[in-house]
């Protein structure tokens, strides 16, 4: 059934287009996800990430992320005071949280700020744990200067969100955020 709804979708029958069940757990099943197993994320896994999500993004670019993986209890406390009070629990109870941080180093001084905004840093990391199969939670808000201080200390880095990621609980407790219709978000001009 999957592969009916997504067939209409495909370019061209193209061979290397994903199948129902890749889009599936790419985009379809994705959402906000605070319940996890009390398991924790191996760092293969989170060396993974870091191999896959770094892939798509252009060389220069490249350079100016850092990632700060966040596992255990003395760091996610740490990192706990420097988030809203929403994403608090969410950091907590996580395996795993990432931080994305924009690097600053004399090979990416020269590249505009506007080429490496928050999304085309951190959003190929992101998909890159759902491709490995793990649930991500964006954490909704984080005090960066809270963050950079308790982290990036004695570097001119930068924090600009964090991720939790681990092994969802169950399914059916995801919560799904309410998003508007295609007409209603988008305009084909």
């Amino acid at each position: 059934m999957l592969n009916e709804i997504y067939a209409p979708y495909s370019v061209g029958g193209r061979e290397d287009a994903l199948d129902a069940r890749a889009i599936e757990a790419m985009f379809a099943d994705v959402c906000v996800h605070p319940h996890w197993l009390a398991k924790p994320v191996q760092r293969r896994a989170l060396e993974r990430i870091y191999e896959l999500g770094s892939r798509p993004i252009a060389s220069e670019v490249a350079a100016r992320v850092r990632l700060v993986f966040v596992v255990t209890d003395s760091a996610k406390s740490r990192l706990a005071q420097a988030v809203g009070a929403t994403a608090k629990d969410q950091i907590l109870a996580a395996p795993a949280t990432v931080i994305v941080c924009r690097k600053t180093t004399e090979a990416s001084a020269s590249i505009s700020d506007t080429a490496t905004d928050d999304g085309l840093l951190g959003a190929p990391f992101v998909f890159a744990a759902r491709a490995i199969g793990l649930r991500v939670c964006v954490a909704s808000v984080i005090d960066r200067p809270a963050v950079d201080g308790a982290f990036l200390f004695g570097t001119s880095d930068r924090s600009l969100f964090a991720f939790g990621v681990g092994e969802a609980v169950d399914l059916a407790t995801r919560v799904r955020p309410n998003v508007a219709g295609f007409d209603q978000a988008c305009d084909v001009l």
